[in-house]
């Protein structure tokens, strides 16, 4: 038995000299050799194989092995610090070589200046490869068509990536049907090609497909968007054409009432659409409101203008991203129908932009009055209006938008208590004036400093959290809530903190009795807050039934919820 086993090991470090399989790594050096025969200039995988001729290939550059069975599974050999040099327009490539990688399951020749494969040494041979599933052949010199029997071996492949090639089209001899031999590719990339709007009817097939990219190709004018009915697309990039409407052309069974996307439930799974750099109007607006799933729309650089429409979007109650930079719009207002029509214009109490997180409106024309608009954007992290006109004195909060509920929701208190806060505390301690810095800007509102103070205390907020909501630091917010305290002991106290005096008493007393509760001074009440670094020796009598350590808060309030003893 012992022999048997000796064997085995005997076997099992014959076939791995060198810790990969030895005819893989024969094929990666005949790979290597094949390059400097035939590239003009040595890409940057050929470099970092130099002097690697008798070591482990697993442990090469751009090579990785499973680490159970030792086969190549990936090569990175993508050269893109030198895609920029001039490379030789008659390095093809053979495919053939590729094949002693049984289970290769990534393959990135990206910027390596290819032209093409030998003849009959091309996809087919690829198709080979069972296991692969990641293709990148993108930044190279392929040119012409791609004829569709070349994939049918890539019928696992899940991320096809041609973009940035010269492919102007497919061959097949009975339409895209037969791209079906592509049935479980996930993404398919053919940006900075020559597709023009005859490729769309006959990508509907792949109905796998959750990420399609065909950026800067040749699209122009109307697109026919309805020949996507069985796909299941997640993301949707047709940025950089020259497209000026999307409508649905289809048969009698996808005719729909409204062009482009209206009701067009076969993008009902969309999430994000890129449509920057094309040539839409005023008029794509409507039909994209249909998109409930949306949460990243842009749409910079169109020719969108003057005051645009935002009321169709009232079903985009997902959208997260909103990207209408570089276009020429003035104004934004809701002129939507009678459900959708808002008091006032804008964004203004437009809850369906409720989740919104960034939106971009540079180089625009927009002036201050759109200002107030912005306001009940709550979730709002990011906005950018840089490059429009406003002009002069900007407000930034001199006049809140919450309405009163709203507002007492947010900041535990009706709003005239809040200002005439404000209003005290910006008296008795200078700290809280807004001045102006040494290069005459102005420095942080009274507003700010109060608002970081009013948050903290409200919500437990951390210092550093304020940074998103009101731009203040950390060391800042720290100083401001000092100082609000002091000063809201110094301003208030004489009069709050206090004990009760005789004549506190009776009209207590009276009060009580009035209620059916003679003799009571105030309602008790109580909290358990948790005491995380309370010394272990006290832990026992200071735990209760949660079996933590807390510290009980009691307060004495009368029915006005004057506060006599805390």
């Amino acid at each position: 038995m012992r022999l048997v086993w000796l064997w085995v090991m005997l076997l099992i470090l014959a076939s791995e000299c060198y810790g990969c399989l030895e005819h893989e790594r024969v094929a990666l050096l005949q790979l290597k050799a094949y390059s400097i025969k035939h590239s003009n200039v040595l890409p940057m995988w050929v470099e970092a194989w130099e002097g690697e001729t008798t070591t482990d290939c697993c442990k090469w550059e751009r090579v990785k092995c499973n680490a159970t069975t030792g086969r190549v599974i990936q090569l990175s050999l993508n050269s893109a610090e030198n895609y920029h040099y001039s490379y030789s327009r008659d390095w093809y490539l053979n495919a053939s070589m590729f094949l002693p990688f049984e289970e290769l399951e990534s393959l990135d020749l990206s910027c390596n200046g290819l032209a093409g494969w030998l003849e009959n040494e091309g996809f087919e041979r690829l198709g080979e490869l069972t296991s692969l599933t990641s293709l990148n052949l993108s930044y190279n010199n392929l040119e012409g068509t791609i004829h569709i029997n070349d994939l049918k071996g890539l019928n696992n492949v899940e991320q096809l990536d041609i973009s940035y090639n010269q492919l102007d089209g497919f061959i097949t001899h009975s339409g895209f049907e037969r791209l079906s031999v592509l049935g479980k590719l996930e993404l398919l990339r053919l940006d900075g090609n020559s597709f023009n709007n005859s490729i769309l009817p006959y990508l509907g097939v792949l109905s796998s497909l959750k990420t399609l990219s065909l950026a800067a190709n040749p699209l122009n004018e109307s697109i026919d968007i309805g020949e996507f009915c069985n796909m299941n697309l997640k993301e949707l990039d047709l940025s950089d054409n020259f497209i000026e409407d999307i409508k649905d052309g289809g048969d009698l069974k996808r005719k729909l009432i409204f062009a482009g996307f209206e009701r067009l439930s076969v993008l009902g799974q969309l999430e994000l659409l890129r449509l920057d750099w094309n040539s839409f109007n005023n008029s794509i607006l409507p039909s994209l409101g249909v998109l409930s799933s949306l949460k990243t729309l842009s749409l910079h650089g169109n020719l969108l203008n003057g005051s645009i429409d935002i009321g169709e979007f009232c079903n985009m109650n997902n959208l997260k991203v909103l990207d209408l930079s570089e276009n020429s719009i003035e104004d934004i207002k809701d002129g939507g129908d009678l459900k959708r029509k808002l008091i006032f214009a804008g964004f203004e109490r437009l809850s369906v932009l409720g989740k919104l997180e960034l939106l971009r409106l540079d180089w625009n024309s927009v002036n201050n009055s759109i200002l107030p608009s912005l306001g009940v954007l709550s979730s709002l992290k990011t906005l950018s209006l840089s490059e429009n006109r406003l002009n002069g004195s900007i407000d930034i909060g001199e006049n809140p938008t919450c309405e009163e509920n709203l507002f007492r929701r947010r900041f535990q208190m009706r709003r005239s208590l809040y200002l005439q806060i404000v209003d005290a505390v910006k008296a008795c301690d200078n700290f809280f004036v807004q001045k102006k810095a040494g290069l005459g800007r102005l420095g942080l509102s009274t507003l700010q400093k109060v608002t970081s103070a009013f948050r903290m205390l409200a919500y437990g907020m951390a210092a550093d959290s304020t940074d998103e909501y009101i731009r203040i630091g950390e060391s800042t917010t720290i100083l401001c809530i000092k100082k609000f305290c002091r000063a809201i002991v110094d301003i208030f106290g004489k009069k709050y903190l206090r004990s009760p005096n005789s004549n506190d008493i009776a009209s207590l007393f009276k009060k009580g009795e009035k209620r059916g509760l003679p003799g009571m001074l105030g309602s008790l009440d109580c909290i358990h807050c948790s005491w995380k670094n309370c010394p272990t020796a006290w832990a026992g009598q200071y735990s209760g039934r949660g079996g933590s350590p807390t510290i009980i808060l009691e307060a004495v309030a009368s029915h006005d919820l004057w506060i006599w003893r805390a």
